[in-house]
């Protein structure tokens, strides 16, 4: 899961409620992580947080490969 720190969308801390109170099984919230970032619900559009969720999305993410210059990006016929 995503989350911004300032955020006024939607409920900083909203979704550690709902994964705690959804009463999933253990299998499921295992396999769930949080990443925190600088910026609110699109902290994207901040340099650093894009920086940082990028590499956090890459790290997460097998099938992304590095194409020429050092962009991320998905081999063909995945999305």
């Amino acid at each position: 899961m995503i989350c911004g720190y300032y955020d006024m969308a939607t409920m900083v801390g909203g979704i550690e409620f709902s994964m705690r109170h959804l009463a999933y099984e253990k299998q499921i919230t295992d396999r769930v992580s949080f990443g925190y970032y600088q910026g609110g619900h699109m902290m994207y559009i901040r340099p650093s947080a894009h920086a940082a969720l990028k590499k956090d999305l890459a790290a997460l993410q097998p099938d992304l490969e590095r194409s020429k210059g050092g962009q991320v990006a998905f081999r063909p016929g995945l999305s």
